[in-house]
């Protein structure tokens, strides 16, 4: 039993350690990405373990050609093989050189033909002076047995030494030797007849490159020395020639002025199948439009950033200068541009319905390092290649640009491209001719411009059109390489789709142009009305411009933000594909609406302005004289200063407005830069896209949408809390003239205007504080009559229309006290004059001013009383004995419309307003003009210069410049106007 127990002891002891032994084993599942090009010149590529080995060079190993294994170096020979990747190898005596076979070492022919190189070892090495060309190295005789010493045997008539010298091989020609007279030897070894070559490969326009930005021709290097050999061996079918030809004929941008030419002979020699040698180069002409419109792709792509179909793929067919192919790999930024990329930018490059842009700076010498390669995109869908169409905007063809064109069918669209040539513009000179091409170029042409243009199809599922690539290449010149400038190189992609917005707002600003016409045509009739004007005369032709223009403006700025709004909300968010981004057409309509707008709008406030500072005002007293004194002695006065106290308050609410621009410029541009709302404009369906470019579109509606919102929060708070709370600076001045007991007459135009009656409940307000706190008191309770024009009414504003009579009356006694009349004083006002010597020619101005402000007071006081007794008592006044006014409220169609449909040729009318109707002869009533202005003029400056706080200062340097133009112009109008010095306008 003891014994079994053991026996099972000793067996699971050993299973337990072979589970730890094998345990111990290092396997590695995850493996380096390593790749046999990574691998230095001392290491081979091992398949298995995915990574490189050192071949050991003290055992006289190095690695093989194609680098999967090692073999014996250049001096040694194989020992011992085994069918290893590591052979035994032993170096040859001194004096000997390992055979071709590597398994023997045999003498050169003799010793003057020994070369001793000792930079590998201490022990000298050697190798053997190589056969002529016209030779092959012998070392075994026909049975194999090595021969004593390495021999060079000449080859006999009619054959030539192959390319590793060891065999004769017959000629391709008749003869080994080329005869001049009849032939030609190209590249050196290849013997070509004459007859093969055309002529025009001798011309020297054939080697020519023409670079016309510079206005540089050069004769090519490479084309002197390579163009025949490539014609003649692409004529005998070598597939690498063609393609050589046809890079040829892309680095002259498809051009080929001469008779014949590589680019004649691509176009000429269309390929007819896959198998021709020939490269499909060029597309038909006038193909264009029917290449573009094909439906042949069939993959269904979408604008959801988590799918696999949101991006496009596409590869790269590439070829070396001289024809290799290169292979097909996937496409990287770095492919359709100069600058260097990462999988980030790759990824948002391609990212389908997203614009994307990207450029950088290079250097000038830094384009001297890049390889000359050309490429063919094709679009990689459902493992198809679809091939890409290359239109190369700079594409001359005869005296024509074609490509420049937007009509389509005068393209030329071709297949390959290249981004860099530093070979063409290698001058040729003669007595370089046969030596290696290792010159400087004169030149270097490269692609400056590239863009790649996919339209997408008016379908749901997300099919798309065959992609463009657009290219436009530069020059730089010697000297600009020499100075080693900066170069900007931009690549960018736009998706778009046929849609009706550029149509939609063409139609629109037309319908609402006309609209817009018709209502200035009715404002300027009721304009006329209200100007006594009866006829259509010049005055009126002008009004109806200055109005249609402030509504066409209201229209264009109206009908591209909607389309700009519009497109904003349906592109972004969606996955399946509704909307993109409109072409560039789009924008261009937009941008054009705007700038006139804004000139239309700027017009428009011009023309207020202007309305506003000749506004006539007068301030009509309602205070009875008092005598000087308590005894009744003296003069009877009334105190001047209630009239100056009103006008300073009606000159500072002269540019009031109902909103602050400072508070509305310095939030918009808060929540757009510092809040970066601004990135809700990047071209892309999401909220926010990071790595794409701004549309300038989309810029412009995230501009609208925040603008009007910050105003409209503004308004509501203003209007809804500040000014119904805390302060109404428009109502306090009606309050301010009842208390002061002065009414405000203002004429805005010959025979309307506004009235505010400030005569006082109380009857007089020249008094003291007490005696007006008092009046104040007796007012809340209710104990005085109403502040009403009519009995038992607290109507108090008024818009008015007024006879022609009463019209007449006031500019004849106001033209007698004109800045014309006062002898060159500083103003009208009755201090000023008061304060000259009484003997000064100015009294006599002062009088006649004391008399006019005096008869202009009782007259318009007696008006607003009807006391006709008083009023025309003179007998200069005898004619306005009739003249009266009507207080009513105006129809709901005149109110709708703003106009009055009753004459008022004879008799005024008085129409009952909203309490504030006066307000349109100041910036308060014009809040949505000056507003549309501030809003017009920051998209303005913001879609021209892409920058929101330049819009902002210039938004509102330009509202600062209006109110101080508006606050100078009513300052001394006002002190015209009322007879009131300037000097105490505060």
């Amino acid at each position: 039993m003891w014994v079994r127990m053991t026996i099972y002891l000793f067996q699971i002891t050993i299973l337990v350690m072979s589970i730890l032994i094998v345990s111990t084993i290092e396997y590695k599942e995850i493996k380096p990405d390593v790749k046999e090009n990574m691998c230095n010149k001392s290491e081979f590529f091992h398949v298995e373990s995915l990574s490189c080995i050192h071949c050991e060079t003290q055992k006289h190993l190095k690695p093989s050609e194609n680098r999967l294994s090692c073999i014996c170096d250049e001096f040694s020979r194989i020992v011992k093989n085994e069918y290893s990747d590591h052979p035994t190898c032993a170096p040859c005596s001194r004096g000997e050189v390992p055979t071709t076979d590597k398994m023997s070492c045999i003498p050169c022919t003799n010793l003057s033909e020994i070369q001793n190189l000792n930079a590998i070892s201490a022990s000298s090495r050697t190798i053997c002076d190589k056969c002529s060309k016209s030779e092959i190295t012998v070392e075994r005789q026909i049975d194999g047995k090595l021969l004593q010493t390495q021999t060079c045997f000449k080859c006999a008539e009619g054959t030539k030494a192959s390319d590793d010298s060891r065999t004769c091989k017959p000629c391709t020609n008749e003869t080994c030797v080329c005869p001049i007279t009849t032939h030609e030897r190209l590249n050196g070894d290849l013997c070509s007849p004459r007859s093969f070559i055309p002529a025009w490969l001798d011309e020297s326009g054939s080697h020519m490159i023409t670079y016309n930005k510079a206005a540089l021709t050069i004769e090519s290097f490479y084309l002197k020395n390579n163009l025949k050999l490539f014609y003649f061996l692409c004529k005998m079918k070598n597939r690498q020639a063609c393609q050589a030809m046809a890079n040829v004929c892309v680095l002259l941008l498809y051009q080929d002025e001469q008779r014949s030419g590589p680019c004649h002979m691509m176009r000429d020699s269309k390929p007819a199948s896959d198998k021709d040698a020939y490269p499909w180069l060029y597309y038909g002409e006038g193909e264009a439009p029917t290449v573009l419109a094909r439906k042949k792709i069939l993959s269904k792509y979408s604008l959801d950033n988590t799918s696999s179909r949101s991006r496009l793929h596409f590869k790269i067919t590439q070829w070396s200068m001289n024809g290799t192919w290169l292979g097909a790999v996937n496409s990287t930024l770095s492919h359709f541009c100069l600058c260097n990329d990462n999988d980030m930018q790759t990824d948002a490059a391609f990212r389908f319905g997203v614009l994307y842009s990207h450029s950088c700076v290079i250097t000038a010498k830094e384009l001297l390092r890049r390889d000359t390669l050309f490429y063919e995109p094709h679009l990689f869908t459902d493992n198809q290649l679809y091939a890409v169409p290359v239109l190369i905007r700079n594409l001359k063809q005869g005296n024509k640009y074609p490509n420049k064109f937007s009509d389509k069918s005068q393209w030329q669209l071709v297949r390959r491209y290249f981004l860099v040539d530093r070979i063409g513009g290698i001058p040729f000179k003669e007595k370089d001719h046969r030596r290696k091409q290792n010159g400087y170029p004169q030149t270097i042409r490269y692609l400056k411009h590239s863009m790649l243009s996919v339209k997408v199809q008016e379908d749901p599922d997300g099919l798309i059109y065959p992609p463009l690539l657009e290219l436009e290449y530069s020059v730089l010149t010697y000297e600009e390489i020499e100075a080693n400038i900066p170069i900007e190189v931009t690549f960018s992609v736009k998706f778009y789709m046929e849609n009706n917005i550029a149509h939609y707002i063409e139609v629109w600003v037309g319908v609402l142009s006309a609209c817009a016409v018709i209502w200035a045509a009715m404002q300027t009739w009721t304009h006329s009305r209200r100007s006594g004007r009866t006829t259509i005369d010049v005055m009126t032709l002008a009004e109806l411009c200055l109005i249609t223009a402030g509504h066409l403006s209201n229209v264009f700025f109206t009908v591209v933000s909607g389309a700009a709004v519009y497109t904003f909300v349906f592109y972004k968010g969606q996955a399946v594909v509704q909307q993109l981004l409109p072409e560039s057409r789009v924008m261009f309509l937009v941008k054009t609406y705007i700038i006139i707008a804004y000139c239309l709008k700027l017009v428009e406030v011009i023309r207020l302005i202007w309305y506003q500072i000749c506004v006539d005002i007068f301030l009509v007293d309602w205070e009875r004289p008092k005598p000087m004194h308590q005894d009744g002695n003296g003069a009877a006065t009334v105190s001047i200063w209630r009239t100056y106290f009103v006008a300073n308050e009606w000159n500072e609410i002269q540019t009031r407005r109902k909103t602050s621009v400072a508070f509305q410029l310095i939030s918009t541009v808060f929540l757009m830069k510092v809040c970066e709302i601004e990135e809700w404009s990047r071209a892309g369906p999401d909220l926010s896209s990071p790595h794409n470019p701004y549309s300038p579109l989309l810029r412009f509606s995230i501009t609208l949408i925040i603008y009007i919102t910050v105003y409209i929060s503004q308004w509501l708070f203003m209007m809804g809390v500040y000014e119904r709370y805390i302060k109404n600076a428009i109502q306090e001045f009606v309050d301010v003239c009842s208390i002061a007991n002065i009414s405000v007459f203002v004429l805005a135009l010959e025979n309307f205007g506004y009235y505010i009656h400030g005569r006082s409940a109380h009857g007089f307000a020249d008094t003291d504080m007490k005696t007006i706190m008092t009046q104040l008191q007796r007012e809340e309770q209710d104990l005085v009559g109403h502040r009403g024009l009519l009995p038992a009414s607290d109507q108090q504003t008024f818009q008015i229309s007024i006879p022609s009579q009463l019209r007449e009356y006031y500019r004849r006694v106001m033209a007698s006290i004109s800045t014309e009349n006062q002898g060159g004083r500083k103003s009208s006002g009755l201090l000023a004059a008061g304060l000259k010597n009484k003997m000064s020619p100015g009294n006599i101005d002062l009088e006649r001013s004391s008399q006019a402000y005096q008869s202009m007071n009782k007259f318009l006081a007696a008006f607003l009383e009807h006391n006709e007794h008083e009023c025309f008592q003179d007998a200069k006044t005898k004619a306005l004995k009739d003249l009266d006014y009507e207080v009513r409220e105006k129809l709901f169609v005149e109110s709708l419309l703003d106009m009055e449909f009753s004459d008022s040729h004879d008799r005024g009318v008085f129409y009952c307003d909203n309490g504030n109707s006066f307000d349109n002869v100041l910036f308060y009533g014009n809040e949505a003009t000056l507003v549309s202005f501030d809003l017009i003029t920051f998209c303005f400056v913001e879609v021209l210069s892409q920058n929101y706080l330049l819009a902002a200062i210039v938004t509102g340097a330009s509202a600062a410049i209006i109110s101080l133009v508006r606050k100078i112009g009513g300052k001394k109008n006002l002190a015209k106007k009322t007879l009131i010095d300037e000097r105490f306008l505060i």
